[in-house]
């Protein structure tokens, strides 16, 4: 079972910067915008919520009427963001775009850049720099990664930024549509496989592996394909529910549910490189695994 609603919910470090959202249209970010801000239109929003900031995260809106500020403060609150400021950017009869005065000095005209906010798995992140250090080491050409059940594309394209060869598969068209989507708005390219990994027949998952990485999904008679598309020396990172998550809520079904110590036992005979078993922020426990095939 996935679970992934595109939004992530990541721990937000109590330090991290106040994220800027601009949702006027593109043609006027591109025109004029702040510095660091990320450009959501919201006629888009709503297809695009998993390139939010992680989920308790304090969003500063910027837009261009009173009416969607308002209706924005309310919208944000239903999605566990807290709201900062509300910049309304307002437009002289000369057709100039004019931002509150303290902006002056932070105002990049004539881009299209627009910051990343989102985030991907923090356990991808937590041990993406020790697997490189190997990987990269070893490999004259670009190495392989597949996202399994990869959803709206958020760990893939992290990976294919970083100049990976990313492969993902999930069995949303719509979804991988969105990773796309996303792999494009910021400069790079992945392949998406649709496939419903939990019927025999319907897929051929790409082999000879450097990483392969599963968030939020388990199918049990997945695991023998997983280790034989992984070539030697590459690494699965693997992180998903374990038995407790149903006192708070999905999944409730075992066959979705990890026991204890269950992703070390699978992966017996594979050097373990990092296994913990850790709550999420909602209290939901999970297990997290970092194993390389010998």
């Amino acid at each position: 079972e996935m679970d992934d609603n595109c939004c992530s919910d990541a721990r937000p470090n109590e330090l991290d910067r106040i994220a800027w959202i601009d949702l006027r249209s593109f043609s006027d970010f591109s025109e004029i915008h702040l510095e660091g801000s990320s450009s959501i239109p919201l006629d888009e929003l709503d297809d695009r919520l998993y390139e939010l900031p992680p989920k308790g995260s304090v969003l500063s809106l910027i837009t261009d009427s009173e009416e969607n500020g308002e209706y924005l403060r309310k919208r944000m609150a239903t999605h566990s963001y807290s709201l900062g400021r509300i910049v309304i950017v307002k437009r002289e009869l000369n057709g100039n775009q004019v931002f509150p005065l303290d902006f002056s000095d932070r105002l990049i005209r004539n881009s299209t850049h627009s910051e990343r906010y989102w985030t991907p798995s923090p356990f991808l992140e937590r041990h993406i720099n020790e697997i490189e250090s190997i990987v990269f080491a070893n490999r004259a050409e670009k190495p392989k990664a597949l996202d399994v059940a990869s959803g709206c594309g958020r760990e893939a394209v992290f990976l294919a930024q970083r100049g990976w060869d990313v492969y993902a598969v999930d069995y949303q068209q719509i979804l991988l549509d969105k990773a796309k989507l996303l792999a494009t708005r910021y400069e790079c390219s992945i392949q998406t496989q649709l496939a419903d990994l939990e019927k025999p027949g319907d897929f051929e998952l790409p082999k000879g592996m450097d990483l392969v990485h599963v968030g939020r999904y388990l199918h049990r008679p997945l695991f023998p394909h997983l280790k034989e598309i992984i070539s030697p020396g590459g690494f699965i990172v693997y992180h998903t529910f374990m038995k407790g998550c149903e006192a708070f809520g999905r999944p409730k079904n075992q066959n979705f549910i990890l026991q204890p110590g269950e992703l070390k036992s699978i992966f017996e005979g594979w050097s373990i490189l990092a296994y913990s078993e850790e709550n999420l922020p909602d209290g939901r426990p999970i297990q997290i695994l970092v194993a390389q095939k010998k």
